[in-house]
């Protein structure tokens, strides 16, 4: 089953988002990831419900930075405390991506999270292929956190299943 990753925007950067899953198709295509944002959520459904389940199911965050992101009541509120919460019991990886220049630096919960591109510069401010270039870093980067987590997983699986083996060893 593919690795979920939520992607957390502001719909006025629609265009980023889309961008971004552009590049991020391809890895669904191959079967390696679930895509999430919130245009899944079908007519009639519970809104607000549908992007919990999504923020509870995801491996990896990936928040669009900009000033719409850092301004937005409803991720401000909503989002990113339930992500961050996750990310500290549940190391789950929260991956800024900065899409427009912004006072992003001054923001103290993002401070202590390694975003891209690196050195804290714009997707905005790359042009042409390089922009492509970048997009494909971070969807490289993604992958390989995703597997990275599953690795991960699957060790703590094995562990837990030692440990109950040991114990009845004991006993």
């Amino acid at each position: 089953m593919p690795a979920t990753v939520f992607l957390s925007y502001s719909h006025k950067d629609e265009d980023w988002k889309n961008r971004l899953l552009a590049h991020l198709g391809v890895l669904r295509a191959e079967g390696l990831l679930d895509l999430w944002d919130d245009r899944r959520i079908e007519a009639g459904a519970d809104w607000l419900q549908e992007i919990e389940d999504a923020m509870a199911s995801a491996s990896v965050a990936v928040l669009l930075i900009s000033q719409h992101f850092l301004t937005s009541k409803f991720i401000l509120g909503k989002e990113v405390p339930k992500l961050l919460e996750r990310r500290i019991q549940e190391g789950v990886i929260v991956f800024p991506v900065i899409v427009r220049t912004c006072s992003w630096d001054e923001v103290k919960w993002l401070q202590g999270i390694q975003g891209r591109p690196k050195d804290g510069r714009a997707l905005a401010s790359f042009r042409g292929d390089r922009l492509d270039q970048e997009l494909t870093k971070i969807t490289k980067e993604i992958l390989t956190m995703v597997n990275r987590g599953s690795d991960l997983r699957d060790l703590r699986r094995g562990d837990d299943f030692l440990d109950r083996v040991e114990a009845v060893a004991v006993d």
